[in-house]
């Protein structure tokens, strides 16, 4: 449940509140998000990919990194008041699985690129057509999108993706650095930097 998620996050936050790191500040308020259900195999790769980030990484007290699963109607009510959103989620595609996409806003929108498990289950870019008209969507949201190999149930990702975790996040810390957001590695106290890229 989100609820449940949100409170695990919570603890990883107090976790980087107690370093010294987690005084700075980015140059913007972000958001990154891992998007999927855990249970159906590579749908998986999303939440993977937000864990992957938060067990290597040190962000900013005002960046969020969590494992949203899979939100549903809740998902607007999560992108308010963020500068820059970044989604991790599985994606529809031809290319071999474990590629790896990105898609800009515009894309998102035009294209809705978002696997949906469920025709209940609002797709990114319906919440943010939602939030368009209430008048308070970010501009600037990015899409890392992974190639899935099989979305049937299971807890295990796939070879092809469980290897892409990894690359998909430093896509994720690229379009980061990009804006200038500071990211500390865990074990070499390496930051990645706008300037670096």
């Amino acid at each position: 449940m989100p609820s449940e998620r949100r409170a695990a996050s919570g603890e990883r936050a107090d976790e980087r509140s107690r370093t010294p790191f987690a005084a700075c500040r980015s140059p913007l308020r972000a958001a990154v998000y891992g998007i999927g259900n855990i249970l159906l195999g590579d749908d998986g790769v999303g939440p993977a990919v937000a864990h992957f980030l938060e067990d290597n990484y040190f962000f900013p007290a005002d960046v969020v990194v969590e494992d949203l699963g899979t939100p549903s109607l809740t998902l607007p009510s999560y992108l308010t008041g963020f500068d820059v959103l970044i989604f991790i989620d599985a994606v529809a595609g031809d290319d071999a699985p474990g590629s790896i996409r990105t898609f800009t806003r515009d894309e998102i929108i035009s294209v809705a690129p978002g696997i949906r498990i469920s025709p209940h289950e609002p797709s990114i870019n319906d919440a943010l057509i939602v939030l368009d008209f209430a008048g308070g969507a970010p501009r600037d949201v990015v899409l890392v999108g992974v190639i899935p190999k099989s979305l049937e149930g299971g807890l295990a990702l796939s070879a092809e993706v469980d290897e892409a975790v990894a690359e998909a996040a430093e896509v994720v810390l690229t379009e980061l650095a990009v804006r200038g957001v500071h990211v500390e590695s865990r074990d070499s106290g390496c930051g990645w930097r706008a300037a670096a890229i």
